[in-house]
């Protein structure tokens, strides 16, 4: 089981974390490239059947090629990506559990204004391991992991006790003053009041500034400056990182490193999904299958129609938010509970999906409810247009089982909007 290190006694199961989980990566990323920072899903979890058994929410983006600082700092990734999940983070709540990467499309309009379309993509775990060929990298690191402990274990027993008696707060306090990043940074701060003097004169001369004009020679040559500055800078950066890999291919990837340290082949698990079934959840939502009212028929629906299309445009996620935050029953019904019978509900149409259908009238017990509910699933799904056609013959069944027309046109009105307050 993968875990995270919270102190020496404590240890994080992602398994239990309930709120949803949102990786950004890039193929641009060489320092967490998308292999390493989407591995620990399928280290974790047997299979992405079992992401949705247990009711999380894994979300993953993929950038084409931004760097590791640019996933937090780039413009590019601010307006899109970031914009993108500040938008729908709300909706996201709401989603069916399950793994999905968030796709961002560029739409051009005709007045030069570029907009983004999203879509939640289901994905498998075929999909992660497509990023990756093999563990075979990572077997050096077991030499370093192994190393690594062995210097800490000779560190706390002979080291730190001597360390710990010597170093008082004082020094230590001393020896972070006078760290040489630290010091250098200090020296050419207001701190140094030798300094003093280029604060008045920085005034001066952030009043006195005037704009060259665009034809100045010095700018020219200051644009060229720039430039050569920055291919060195790649050239360098470049040439360092081989060297770094070289040595540390050299020295940790060498058939003594592999022998001392013993490093285990992780072999990736085969979904299981016997075991998964058998699983207590997984028998209650069964057994439940039955069972239910309007909100469990509704949601159950949209599992259903989410799942067939493998996965969930960002449109429709945004009504399916907005129903369930603002229109009765879903609105008055607590948080804990509507997560709850979403995961309930999504188990279902999982493991029993023409069962699931062929009990919706089970939950669904008047022709009323029967009704609304079925236009609440065509007005989440929007134009019939943009329907693909498996989920136009879904909706059909549904029609068919529930003893309903179906819809030929566009549901464009919210069948629940006259249950809002106000």
């Amino acid at each position: 089981m993968l875990t995270y290190l919270v102190s020496e006694r404590q240890h994080i199961d992602l398994k239990q974390i309930r709120a949803p989980i949102v990786v950004f990566t890039s193929h641009g990323d060489n320092v967490t490239p998308p292999q390493q920072a989407l591995n620990w899903i399928t280290d974790v979890y047997q299979n992405e059947e079992e992401v949705r058994v247990r009711g999380q929410r894994i979300i993953y983006m993929v950038h084409n090629d931004v760097g590791h600082l640019g996933i937090f700092v780039s413009s590019r990734v601010i307006n899109r990506e970031f914009n993108q999940v500040a938008t729908i983070l709300e909706a996201i709540e709401t989603l069916m559990p399950g793994l999905y990467e968030m796709c961002i499309k560029d739409v051009e309009e005709h007045d030069g204004c570029k907009h983004f379309s999203v879509e939640l993509v289901s994905r498998t775990f075929k999909d992660i391991r497509a990023l990756n060929d093999s563990y075979r990298d990572e077997i050096p690191f077991n030499a370093v992991d192994h190393t690594s402990r062995i210097q800490a274990q000779i560190y706390h027993t002979v080291a730190r006790p001597f360390i710990r008696a010597a170093v008082t707060n004082l020094t230590a306090e001393a020896s972070r003053s006078l760290h040489p990043k630290r010091l250098s940074r200090a020296l050419m701060s207001s701190q140094n009041p030798m300094m003093v003097g280029v604060q008045s004169l920085a005034e001066q001369v952030r009043r006195n500034r005037a704009r060259a004009r665009a034809e100045n020679p010095f700018l020219i040559a200051e644009a060229l400056y720039v430039q050569h500055v920055e291919q060195a800078m790649i050239f360098w950066r470049d040439l360092r990182e081989m060297i770094y890999e070289l040595v540390f291919h050299s020295v940790w990837n060498n058939p003594l490193q592999h022998y001392l340290s013993s490093p285990s082949k992780v072999n990736a698990r085969q979904p299981v999904l016997g075991e998964l079934r058998s699983c207590p959840d997984v028998c209650d939502a069964l057994d439940a299958i039955a069972t239910g009212g309007f909100i469990e028929g509704v949601t159950r629906m949209v599992t259903l129609l989410a799942n067939d299309r493998g996965g969930i445009r960002g449109d429709r996620l945004g009504r399916w938010s907005r129903i369930l935050i603002q229109d009765e029953p879903f609105r008055s019904l607590p948080r804990d509970r509507l997560t709850s019978v979403i995961r309930q509900q999504t188990t279902i149409a999982t493991f029993e999906r023409e069962q699931a259908i062929d009990t919706l009238p089970l939950l669904l017990n008047d022709r009323q409810q029967r009704r609304r509910a079925y236009l609440l699933a065509c007005y989440v799904l929007g134009p019939v247009a943009e329907m693909e056609p498996s989920t136009v013959d879904l909706l059909r069944q549904f029609a068919q089982v529930l003893n309903q027309p179906p819809i030929t046109g566009d549901v464009t009105e919210n069948p629940l909007a006259d249950t809002r307050a106000g």
